[in-house]
C-alpha cells in the first residue's frame, strides 16, 4: 500500500513534469527561427570591423613583426586587446595582452609593440580578439617565418 501511494504522489508526477516540459520545448523549438541559447555569452562579431594593417606576409626568423589594428566598428571607443599566435597544428605560440585607450567617436588605430619572430621557421596564425563591454570582434591573418 505504502509502495503505491509513493509511486502515486513522487514518481507519476516527476514522469508527467519531464514529458510534458519535453513536448514545450520541442514544439518551440520547432518554430523558425528559434534556437536556444540557455547561456548567452557576449556578442561576437567576425566581419570587417576589425583589420590587420601593415602585417607582412614573410619575416625572416629573429625579426620583429609589426602591425596595426584598424577598428571600423565605432562602438568599440575602448577596451582590451589580445593577440594569440599559433603553429600549424594550431598550438599557441605567443599570447599578448593589452588596452587600447578611449576615445570617442571616430575609427579606432591601434599600434601594438612589435614582438620578436623567435619561434621556428613556418606558417603561422595571428588572431587578435578586442572586447569591450562584453562585446568582441576577431580577425585573423596568416603569415610565414622564414
Amino acid at each position: 500500500m505504502a509502495r503505491g501511494v509513493a509511486y502515486v504522489v513522487f514518481v507519476i508526477p516527476v514522469v508527467f513534469t519531464v514529458v510534458f516540459s519535453s513536448a514545450v520545448l520541442t514544439s518551440a523549438l520547432d518554430s523558425l527561427d528559434r534556437e536556444l541559447n540557455m547561456w548567452p555569452a557576449a556578442s561576437h562579431s567576425q566581419t570587417s570591423s576589425i583589420i590587420i594593417m601593415g602585417l607582412q606576409e614573410e619575416y625572416l626568423k629573429g625579426g620583429i613583426v609589426e602591425f596595426q589594428l584598424h577598428i571600423q566598428d565605432g562602438t568599440f571607443d575602448c577596451g582590451d586587446v589580445t593577440v594569440l599566435i599559433y603553429n600549424l597544428v594550431g598550438d599557441a605560440v605567443t599570447e599578448e595582452f593589452g588596452q587600447f585607450q578611449c576615445i570617442p567617436d571616430g575609427p579606432q588605430h591601434l599600434v601594438l609593440d612589435g614582438f620578436s619572430t623567435s619561434v621556428e621557421p613556418g606558417s603561422y596564425t595571428i588572431t587578435t580578439m578586442v572586447n569591450d563591454h562584453g562585446n568582441q570582434l576577431i580577425s585573423s591573418a596568416v603569415f610565414y617565418i622564414r
